[in-house]
């Protein structure tokens, strides 16, 4: 017997995408694990509420990421949790706003049909990630985080294709 309720672990019908499983409930804690400790070490607290919110957002964009087959409001989902990633990385370095950038990159590929646009889409996202992450934390080996993006984006892909 599973401990997963049926409405977790039911399937939407054949050749669907579920309504949630098991890794949609895990990710969407730790997104809200790394938003909380966002909050936590943004300073003053009107700050730690526009981290808060920009967390809300992040998690939205994840679940409207998170649909069957690509459309417009896949790409917003990617795009607003990519964005408020960033914005969380610029407002708290010292918080988790990595987090929400990584799990967009792993989802980026299958929002986007194969071919240049996508790889252009993937290489814009992780030297953007890679730049951000030398900026905020003042060391050129930050630029290393970019092939990380990359390799995390690209293994989505394998993943989805096996």
């Amino acid at each position: 017997m599973s401990m997963w309720p049926d409405a977790i672990r039911s399937a939407a019908g054949p050749g669907r995408r579920r309504i949630f499983d098991r890794g949609d409930v895990i990710g969407a804690g730790a997104l809200v694990a790394c938003v909380v400790v966002s909050v936590i070490a943004a300073d003053g607290t009107a700050l730690k509420v526009v981290v808060a919110v920009l967390g809300l957002c992040a998690e939205l964009g994840m679940v409207l990421s998170g649909r069957a087959l690509p459309t417009p409001l896949t790409w917003f989902g990617v795009a607003l949790t990519i964005g408020t990633g960033f914005a969380i990385m610029a407002l708290v370095p010292d918080g988790l706003g990595e987090v929400p950038v990584l799990a967009a990159a792993a989802v980026l590929p299958m929002s986007i049909p194969a071919g240049p646009v996508r790889n252009a889409c993937v290489a814009l996202l992780a030297v953007g990630f890679g730049v951000a992450v030398m900026v905020i934390f003042g060391s050129v080996a930050g630029l290393l985080s970019a092939v990380g993006v990359w390799l995390l984006a690209d293994r989505s892909i394998e993943h989805a294709a096996l």
